[in-house]
């Protein structure tokens, strides 16, 4: 990561070469089973992912692993030099590093998510949030069905996380009221990130670099032209909804 934001750097010092990006059948895959490499170099991992093990594997995980973990991301514009799947990208990535050192399993990435205020820009895919509060219900249940009772949402995106947190009070709120709930929810709200206020931003030097780390080829450096402008509302601290491209005109900040 720490290259890919050197990287960045040398970039805005001068003008990026012009080249194309990678295809995505080109892209190297994330590896199905994670973790460290033992002393033969062959992988060990300690988590595993949902989607890429038979439902064989994941049964035999629940007896040992009662942890799921779910990358939280959205669908929408990061300037024209990220993918609109930024989010969920760099927070899938962060999940499968996290699972070298704890054992848990992966749940599928959630890209679809509340995006109203982005919708101006091109490219986004915007839910209801009625119907992302009862999908989030859906997939507690479903976990616990199947032995996961710790269940722990990680949101990779700031903005689209309600539905998760009225989801998350839904649940607590029937258990206290005497519904039977055989699990729990831990929503990780921040991933506790620190860089520098230049590499800050929607779209801007962090988040482009880590998308480079994640899936090289799907970053374009040479799109990424000039300042992203980031207007400040006019009624802060207040928090109201408008269409944020009044915010961040060119879709990267």
């Amino acid at each position: 990561i720490l290259t890919a934001v050197f990287l960045i750097l040398s970039a805005a010092g001068s003008a990026p070469e012009q080249e194309g990006t990678t295809s995505i059948a080109e892209l190297p895959r994330m590896e199905p089973q994670i973790g460290a490499m033992d002393e033969t170099g062959n992988k060990v991992g300690r988590g595993i992912i949902w989607a890429e093990s038979s439902g064989d594997v994941v049964a035999e995980f629940a007896k040992i692993c009662d942890t799921a973990v779910i990358p939280v991301g959205c669908v929408e514009m990061h300037g024209a030099h990220n993918p609109t799947g930024t989010d969920s990208i760099n927070v899938e990535r962060m999940c499968r590093l996290a699972a070298e050192q704890e054992p848990f399993i992966i749940l599928p990435t959630i890209y679809y998510n509340i995006n109203d205020q982005m919708m101006s820009y091109p490219g986004t895919i915007a839910m209801p949030h009625r119907l992302l509060i009862d999908t989030w219900r859906a997939i507690f249940k479903e976990c616990a069905r199947n032995g996961f009772k710790r269940i722990v949402p990680v949101c990779g995106h700031g903005g689209s996380q309600e539905p998760l947190i009225v989801a998350q009070a839904e649940v607590l709120q029937e258990a206290a009221e005497g519904v039977p709930i055989d699990y729990q929810v831990f929503r990780v709200q921040s991933l506790g990130l620190s860089e520098r206020p230049e590499l800050d931003g929607h779209g801007g030097g962090g988040e482009t670099a880590r998308v480079m780390d994640s899936m090289p080829g799907l970053v374009d450096l040479s799109k990424a032209t000039g300042e992203g402008l980031y207007l400040r509302p006019v009624a802060e601290p207040a928090t109201y909804r408008i269409p944020w491209i009044r915010n961040v005109p060119k879709g990267y900040q």
